[in-house]
């Protein structure tokens, strides 16, 4: 099996639980094993952008790359990479949950929101 590295995006407030729980399937907001998905890309570029226009309320997001088997992805369907300025490959992944021991830690990044305003903060 050869893994390939993916990123997933998310408010930075999130990142301490990442790191202990890792990435949890999410469905209608909700924890959800058996019917949710985690969210992700190939493209580190698509991840952060998704995330930025979808979370304005955060100040700062963080990319969280993991390690991931190709055979385990499926595409994506409401991620447009139209949407996103990024080409089709690999712009919008979905996935089951991704343990802390397939994170890659000591890559993880920040970045500001360019679409956060005091308007929209939930602070």
């Amino acid at each position: 099996m050869t893994l390939r590295m993916y990123y997933h995006a998310t408010p930075t407030e999130n990142v301490g639980s990442i790191l202990t729980h890792g990435i949890l399937p999410i469905l209608n907001g909700q924890h959800s094993p058996e019917y949710g998905q985690v969210y992700c890309s190939s493209n580190p570029d698509a991840a952060v952008r998704w995330i930025c226009l979808t979370r304005p309320f955060a100040a700062k997001v963080s990319l969280i790359p993991f390690m991931g088997n190709p055979e385990d992805m499926r595409e994506g369907i409401d991620h447009s990479p139209e949407m996103l300025g990024v080409s089709d490959d690999g712009a919008a992944y979905v996935t089951g949950h991704v343990e802390p021991e397939r994170i890659l830690m000591t890559i993880i990044q920040e970045f500001e929101n360019p679409f956060h305003t005091e308007e929209n903060s939930d602070e």
